[in-house]
């Protein structure tokens, strides 16, 4: 007949699957089947709030960012910080670095 897998808990830190999986046992069935099927990592999030050495309360935008894996290969070459001096990413689990490409106007 046809089955039916349906995954109603995922692993920890990964997506559930949204779809059955089918699956069919033929008559006579001498072998066992092996029914194989992976699960994607769930994305985390990272903010980054870049802040006036001097005074943390004052947010400043325009710094731009390049994002790295941990290999040191671009991901993304280009982040501005927003007009409250963040930049919000989601990404794979794994390790990265944001490097400062150009600095907000009037500083280092």
């Amino acid at each position: 007949g046809t089955y039916q897998f349906v995954e109603t808990t995922a692993p920890f830190g990964y997506e559930l699957l949204s779809e059955p999986i089918e699956f069919e046992i033929v008559f006579d069935q001498q072998e066992m089947l092996t029914v194989t099927v992976s699960n994607e990592l769930k994305n985390g999030f990272v903010e980054l709030v870049k802040v006036d050495s001097r005074d943390s309360s004052i947010t400043l935008s325009g710094a731009v960012f390049q994002l790295l894996d941990e290999e040191g290969d671009i991901v993304v070459e280009s982040l501005e910080t927003n007009a409250e001096g963040k930049v919000e990413i989601e990404l794979k689990p794994g390790n990265y670095q944001l490097v400062e490409t150009t600095a907000p106007f009037g500083y280092e």
